[in-house]
C-alpha cells in the first residue's frame, strides 16, 4: 500500500556565516513511528545512516564573495505522511588566504521530529555558522569525489 504523501515547506536560515563563493544545502529525513520517537541517533548522523537525502539547493559564485553574513533557503519537500527528525548539512565554498576550501558542516535537529501532514505545515531552520578557525577544522586534502572529511583545499 502507498503512504498519502505529506507536505513540509520551509525556511534555512543560517547566521554569522563568514565570506563565501557559493554553498550547497542538503537536509536528511530519518523517519520515526510518531511524536514522541526518540531520535534515532546522538549528534550527528553517521554517513552510512543518511538513506533519505533532500538537496534544497546549490549556488556558487567564484568570482566574488558573499559577505553578508547571512544565508537563506527556502524548500518545499513530499514525504510520505507522518514523522521525521532532521539534519541539515551545508557545504561553504570559502576562500582564504590565496586558497580555496569547501567546509562540511552537520547540524542535527533532536530536540523533537517534524510532521510532514497530510495539508503540509512551515518550518524554519535557524542556525548560526561555527566560529571555529579554519586551521582547526579536523581535515585538509584535494578535492575529490566521494572524498571524506571536513575541510577539503585545492
Amino acid at each position: 500500500m502507498f503512504k498519502k504523501k505529506g507536505e513540509l515547506r520551509g525556511t534555512v536560515k543560517i547566521a554569522h556565516v563568514p565570506p563565501f563563493l557559493g554553498h550547497f544545502m542538503s537536509l536528511t529525513l530519518f523517519g520515526v513511528s510518531g511524536s514522541d520517537s526518540p531520535p534515532p541517533f546522538d549528534g550527528v548522523a553517521p554517513l552510512e545512516a543518511r538513506k533519505d537525502d533532500a538537496k534544497l539547493g546549490k549556488e556558487t559564485y567564484l568570482d566574488r564573495e558573499d559577505t553578508t553574513g547571512r544565508l537563506e533557503l527556502s524548500f518545499r519537500l513530499h514525504r510520505p505522511a507522518g514523522w521525521y527528525y532532521l539534519q541539515l548539512n551545508v557545504i561553504l565554498f570559502r576562500k582564504e588566504g590565496g586558497k580555496k576550501y569547501a567546509q562540511v558542516e552537520r547540524f542535527p535537529f533532536i530536540k523533537r521530529p517534524v510532521e510532514f501532514p497530510l495539508g503540509g505545515q512551515e518550518i524554519v531552520l535557524p542556525v548560526s555558522w561555527p566560529a571555529t578557525p579554519l586551521e582547526q577544522l579536523g581535515r585538509y586534502g584535494i578535492t575529490k569525489p566521494g572524498g571524506g572529511g571536513l575541510l577539503f583545499s585545492d
